[in-house]
């Protein structure tokens, strides 16, 4: 360094070296070191790991930016100082202070160690930094760092294994051991070395890493790479698998060039990563009783399901023609089916050295040699599916475990692949880090691929990425980074295959930042020369990885170019084949789709572990008797366990609940509790899981109850469920409503008899997951005939809590169902139909506990297993009118509609009908009190879809003179469930005036009654809310 700068080295000599003789202040004969020294002790505690911190700052100073300004006036005193301070302080030669020597080296190991990586050949274009420009500047002073004599030595200098490297740290690790193999070193040399392990073609990040085995790990990872060579027989294998991986995408380019396919070209060899850490993974022991589930988006779908899960060729090819990847019938309206590249599959990964779909097809063995992968079906929304894998893998884990199967982690491996863009772009996989390092969502860990093409659809990294890499995102969960050149097939192989072991080590997330590109535009139909043409110049003068590795064995004359010629020729020739196959008239497709997770009704019959001995019913009822034995066990608190007094309180009186058929009633609570101590009597699995459900945002559920001298758990289901066939799991979510509900999406996608129940805070937390609502339980069914059988509760009502927290948004989710607006009629007898089969989802808004009870066994013993949203009132959770006598929970079951069976209504002479769905009702019957005799019955809508055709045309038909329906809501006119039910009542009355007999033969007007149209939910003022609910009611019932 130039003696006109500050000499930094002099600094590390001063501050950060432990060398007795330089640390007393007393032996600094200058007093302005001595000065500034003690003020830099004053702030920072520095040790021998801040040097490059410390330097890092001096240099920003020396550009002109501002730092803290104690440093900043550190530095300008201390160069003025330097002159000086050279006739008190002898910089003596190097090889006169070992010690000094062998620090300022282990600096520069140190050095490698932290920045290398970012001066890796990462980038197959070799293209300039797209990175932002504070990342620029930042990496010109790291650059500093990795050059001898920022440290203060040279490259001449010699370092021998026999000096006495006395420092304790990482570096010194790093050095000896590459001592131990050159006995002695330059510092050149040296220097040669460490950029070879860590600016080579892979890139090893880690220090951020808090835990020190992992950075042990991930060292000896790095300068293991150095060693590592891969056998002639591995090198045919690599080569065979590119070729099958790009010449595949060649022939879709060559077959069908005005089709978008999203093709993996430029990144191939991830399907030899990913091929070679599953081979791995079955030579490690695992077969049929272990799964790989992939979540990826649409790049490189196809390739992946063909070369890695065994998607027979000719099948893909036929999609491509015919436009339909799975043979549905789509005559019905009920399936419409989705592009491709959206899809789901479940196959095997064999482990043979042949062609995979040269295999008879449909016919692969479940042995040693070949293990289950399946990829779930996801949306373009990216990184959506990332949630959902991992909340299947849990589930598979959950189930395995109760086979006996040991070591669940080890056998479900889930790998997520990223884009570059979407990884930083999309808040979703933050969610989803968070969420792996907590308990109840962890699953021991997710491989992590981000497919980083250095481009988004055409924007350029620098726009949307605000750091150095889109991996950086995992850094702040202790996650360690391996960045890897992706035409560099063997480097390629080892960091894969190092993810493997370090994920099933560690049972930790891992990523890997494969670093290519993107050889044609976001589709094939792109032109991305308009917005990138130095990239793309570069790119269409590029040969595939397939052939660059050819050339390169060819050069190292691993093989003689009539061998490689003759594996190329040989694949090229087979997939072409598979084409051909795929054209003829007399190709029958063989294509098993991804399974959708049914369970029919005698599926759970058969799993039923119940004492009652009674002919099961559908669902099963269970006798006042029972629930009682049930409600008094799960009321019993042990007295080794001291509660709240209010808590006591609460217990004590659902205790008394179910000691008698009628008083006192059963709450909300209660009703829930007894459903699922019978839905875990049955063999059913339960997972409730939300934001603080564990006692419930209202206070209403107190599942887990906790000690207030040691704040000790206590759950009584938990408690109950170890008596059970399988587990009751309720736990409080983070505060995520994407990732936390996509969890619990995967989840209930296993096979198993899962009860999986995801609850909002407030209804309207809800709006955070509702692409979760939109692209997968929703629209599941007619996208990919997949069925969703999660059960969500969404707090709805208006209170007077202000406009953020009074409405679950029930409109939204009525807009998305597919219920008809005609009333449905049977051919055969001409009368309505009560309830479609085909119903996308169930939509419930429960207005008495009873109701709240069936609801959850409805869900789960219904023969077809669809999605439930219960829009769950705040108010009658502890609302007396609301709850319902113990013989209600038994004697009945959950009502679509309920009646007015009022004594005093007498139908023939009703001429006004009030029909409304939840809380309003209990309004509405008050208000109707004021006014004796008047005879206005009130119907309640229980289900809203599927819609109660045949029930409600009953009702409205006993009335025959009736000329008014008033349908009543708490929500503004354009919310609520008003535009659903307006259109169907329409339809109703049009055909009971053309049918019923003894009806009068005029349709009813039907009316609305509720508040204004409104851009926001509800009001904030709670004065107000009462005004309107005062002025609703009045004009209602008069």
């Amino acid at each position: 360094m130039k003696t006109k700068h500050l000499n930094i080295n002099n600094i590390s000599r001063c501050i950060h070296l432990n060398i007795s003789s330089l640390r007393k202040p007393s032996q600094l004969q200058c007093s302005r070191y001595k000065s500034h020294i003690s003020n830099i002790d004053n702030h920072s505690n520095f040790g021998l790991d801040s040097l490059n911190y410390l330097e890092s700052l001096y240099y920003k100073w020396r550009a002109g930016e501002k730092i803290n300004y104690s440093l900043s006036s550190y530095f300008s005193k201390i160069e003025l100082a330097q002159a000086a301070s050279s006739k008190f302080i002898s910089i003596a030669p190097l090889k006169s202070n070992n010690n000094i020597k062998i620090a300022n080296i282990l600096n520069l190991v140190s050095s490698f160690e932290t920045y290398g990586h970012q001066f890796a050949e990462l980038d197959p274009l070799n293209l300039e930094s797209y990175t932002c420009a504070a990342v620029k500047r930042n990496q010109e002073i790291y650059r500093k760092l990795l050059k001898p004599e920022t440290h203060g030595i040279l490259g001449c200098d010699v370092i021998s294994s026999s000096e006495n490297i006395i420092m304790n740290s990482t570096s010194s690790t790093i050095l000896t051991d590459i001592l131990l193999k050159y006995n002695s070193l330059k510092v050149d040399d040296l220097v040669r070395i460490l950029e070879k392990i860590f600016c080579g073609k892979t890139g090893f990040e880690y220090i951020h890493v808090r835990n020190e085995e992992i950075k042990s790990f991930m060292r000896s990872a790095a300068i293991e790479y150095l060693y590592w060579k891969p056998s002639k027989d591995d090198i045919n294998r690599y080569l065979q698998i590119l070729a099958r991986a790009q010449l595949f995408e060649n022939m879709c380019s060559k077959k069908f060039p005005t089709v978008k396919r999203f093709g993996l070209d430029g990144c191939e060899s991830l399907i030899l990563g990913l091929s070679e850490m599953l081979r791995k993974f079955i030579l490690d022991g695992n077969s049929k009783d272990s799964k790989v589930t992939i979540g990826m988006s649409h790049r490189g779908r196809l390739n992946v399901m063909c070369n890695i899960l065994n998607l027979p060729l000719e099948n893909m090819f036929y999609s491509f023609r015919s436009g339909k990847f799975i043979d549905i019938d789509t005559r019905s309206g009920i399936y419409g089916g989705d592009v491709k590249y959206h899809m789901g599959y479940s196959g095997y990964y064999e482990l043979n050295e042949r062609f995979i779909s040269d295999a008879p097809e449909a016919n692969y063995s479940v042995s040693f040699g070949a293990i289950p992968v399946e990829i779930l079906y996801n949306p373009s929304h990216l990184e959506s599916v990332v949630p959902v894998v991992m909340g299947k893998v849990k589930s598979e884990q959950y189930y395995s475990e109760k086979k006996g199967v040991l070591d669940t982690a080890k056998k479900y491996i889930p790998i997520l692949i990223h884009g570059d863009a979407s990884t930083m772009g999309q808040g979703v996989v933050s969610e989803a880090l968070n969420m792996s390092k907590i308990s109840s969502y962890n699953i021991g860990g997710n491989i992590h691929i981000i497919i980083n093409n250095q481009i988004g659809f055409c924007t350029y990294p620098s726009e949307e990425i605000g750091s150095m890499y889109p991996s950086d995102i995992s850094r702040g969960f202790d996650i360690p980074i391996i960045h890897v050149n992706a035409d560099c097939p063997e480097s390629v192989v080892y960091v894969f295959l190092k993810s493997l072991e370090f994920r099933n080590r560690f049972h930790s997330d891992v990523f890997i930042n494969l670093v290519g590109y993107r050889r044609f535009g976001h589709n094939e139909l792109d032109m991305p020369l308009f917005t990138h043409p130095l990239m793309y110049k570069k790119i269409t003068s590029k040969p595939g990885i397939f052939h660059l590795y050819k050339k390169k064995l060819e050069k190292e004359k691993v093989f003689s170019n009539t061998e490689l010629d003759h594996i190329e020729a040989s694949i090229s020739s087979f997939i072409e084949n598979k084409y051909n196959n795929s054209t003829s008239n007399t190709f029958k497709r063989n294509l098993e789709g991804f399974k959708s997770p049914t369970l029919t009704i005698d599926d759970l019959i058969s799993r039923s572990t119940s004492d009652n001995e009674q002919e099961i019913l559908y669902p099963p009822q269970w006798r006042v008797e029972e629930l009682k034995n049930l409600g008094t066990k799960l009321s019993t608190i042990p007295s080794s366990i001291d509660l709240h007094p209010n808590i006591i309180k609460i217990y004590e009186q659902r205790s008394l609940a179910t000691e008698k058929e009628n008083k006192p009633l059963v709450d909300y609570g209660l009703a829930e509790t007894l459903s699922f101590a019978t839905l875990l009597k049955e063999g059913i699995h339960i997972r409730l899981v939300g934001e603080d459900t564990k006692r419930g945002t209202f206070s209403h559920r107190h599942s887990v109850l906790y000690d207030i001298n040691n704040n000790r758990e206590y759950s009584p289901l938990k408690e109950f469920s170890k008596l059970t066939k399988y587990s009751f799991t309720v736990e409080n979510s983070t505060l995520s409503e994407f990732a936390g509900l996509g969890f619990e999406v995967g989840y209930v996608q296993s096979s198993g008899p899962t009860l999986g129940i995801w609850e909002a805070q407030f209804g309207d937390f809800a709006n955070g997951a509702q692409i979760m609502f939109d692209q997968y339980i929703s629209s599941s069914i007619p996208k990919w005939n997949l069925q969703i059988p999660i059960l969500c509760i969404l707090p709805h009502g208006y209170d007077g809590m202000g406009p953020e927290h009074s409405s679950a948004r029930v409109e939204r989710y009525l807009q998305l169902s597919n219920e008809p607006e005609e009333i449905p009629v049977n051919e055969g007898t001409g009368k309505p139909i009560d309830e479609l089969e085909n119903i996308n989802w169930r939509l419930i808004y429960c207005s008495n506990s009873a109701q709240y009870y069936h609801i959850f066994r409805k869900h789960m013993w219904c023969k077809k297993r669809i999605p439930t949203l219960i829009f769950l009132s705040k108010r009658l959770l502890k609302y007396r009118h609301a709850f319902s006598p113990l013989k209600d929970l038994s004697e009945s079951s959950f009502l679509s509609l309920i009646p007015d069976n009022s004594s005093e209504i007498d139908n023939l002479q009703v001429r006004k009908l009030i029909i409304c769905c939840g809380q309003i009702y209990y309004n509405l019957v008050q208000q109707r009190s004021l006014f004796p005799n008047i005879n206005v019955p009130i119907i309640r809508l229980e289900q809203l879809i599927p819609f109660p055709w045949a029930e409600l045309f009953s009702q409205i038909s006993s009335f025959p003179i009736l000329s008014e329906i008033v349908f009543v809501q708490e929500e503004p006119q354009n919310m609520g469930a008003w535009s659903f039910v307006q259109p169907r009542l329409r339809s109703i009355v049009s055909l009971i005036a053309k049918t019923v007999t003894n009806y009068e033969k005029r349709v009813p007007e039907i009316k609305y009654a509720g508040r204004k149209t409104n851009s926001a939910t509800a009001t904030g003022f709670a004065s107000l809310h009462e005004e309107e609910l005062h002025n609703l009611l009045s004009n209602i019932i008069n």
